[in-house]
Order: C-alpha cells, then sequence, then structure tokens
C-alpha cells in the first residue's frame, strides 16, 4: 500500500532487499540527473538498490538507462513531496 513513511523507514526497506516507486518534484533533483529539462512538477521514479557508497540506483520512466542517484539528491527528491516519502514498496526482491 503506497503512503507516506520516514526517510529511515524508506532507505532500511530498499536495504532490505524491496524496491520502491518514489514520487518527488522533479525540479529538486540536480539538472544532470533530470532528462526533461522544463519538467519541474511531480514525478515517480523507481529506486531498486542501495550502493555500498550510499548512492541508490534506479530508473527514471523519462530515461532509457539505470540511473545513479547520489545519497544527498535522493534524499532531498524524496523528501520533497511534503517533508515525508511518498512510496509504494514491492515485496523483497531477494536482491540482499
Amino acid at each position: 500500500i503506497p503512503g507516506y513513511v520516514s526517510w529511515d523507514y524508506f532507505v532500511k526497506c530498499i536495504n532490505e532487499g524491496r524496491g520502491a516507486i518514489l514520487q518527488g518534484i522533479y525540479g529538486s533533483l540536480p539538472n544532470n540527473l533530470r532528462f526533461q529539462q522544463g519538467f519541474t512538477s511531480g514525478h515517480a521514479i523507481y529506486i531498486n538498490e542501495q550502493w555500498d557508497d550510499g548512492a541508490f540506483w534506479g530508473y527514471d520512466p523519462l530515461y532509457r538507462y539505470p540511473v545513479r542517484y547520489p545519497y544527498a539528491a535522493m534524499q532531498a527528491y524524496a523528501l520533497s513531496y511534503g517533508g515525508q516519502v511518498f512510496c509504494g514498496f514491492t515485496r523483497k526482491t531477494g536482491l540482499q
């Protein structure tokens, strides 16, 4: 069930092997992580995992390849939609 969760809970679930559809304000991402420059409104991306360096790996439907999101950029995006993380999680994917 999608809904609001804390940033810490979001990170915990990703590290437990869940993926997430994450809603945020596209304009809160740095320009190099936005793939439609004039678009700055609400947008959803898929996050699959977190790497050892803290970055997140996922997909933006406006781009055809996987994207590496630095920790600070992903946190700012995730919290841009009302100050809490608005997302829906997958079941555990078995990556961990």
